[in-house]
């Protein structure tokens, strides 16, 4: 009788284990299957062809004609530069003072607007003003 209860309760937990481990869902490719988890779109900055675009300059990659602008709403923005695109500083003077785009590359964290074109799917400055300048700090040479 013992003999009979040990296997019994063996197959039952047996059973218990083996039903436990199964898995409900099968596995399918992401268009089969609707709750196969999908990555959220982009954010729509709300940026149409002839808007300005205002923010800080974030980054200048002149190697590769970019720039990365952080906009108002927190989203950072990749703008191409072209070589014809025109760069002035009207913070120094209201009239504005043109610079070269390796010279903007130096202005990091200033205030721009930026006007644009769209070609080919991305936004390529035609104009960039930098309306606030930040202060560089001078190191003072140790002797």
């Amino acid at each position: 009788m013992k003999t009979y209860l040990t296997v019994a309760l063996l197959i039952l937990f047996g059973s218990m284990t083996l039903t436990s481990c199964e898995r409900e869902s099968k596995v399918a490719a992401a268009g089969e299957d609707s709750d196969a988890y999908q990555p959220l779109p982009a954010p729509d900055s709300g940026l149409k062809p002839g808007d300005l675009i205002r923010g800080e300059i974030r980054k200048v990659d002149t190697g590769n004609m970019m720039m990365v602008v952080g906009l108002e709403n927190g989203m950072d923005q990749t703008v191409k530069l072209a070589k014809d695109t025109q760069v002035v500083v009207t913070a120094v003077d209201p009239n504005g003072v043109a610079l070269d785009l390796k010279k903007l590359a130096t202005q990091y964290g200033s205030d721009v607007v930026i006007q644009w074109r769209e070609e080919d799917g991305s936004k390529v400055a035609t104009w960039i003003d930098v309306t606030h300048q930040l202060q560089q700090k001078r190191y003072k040479k140790r002797r």
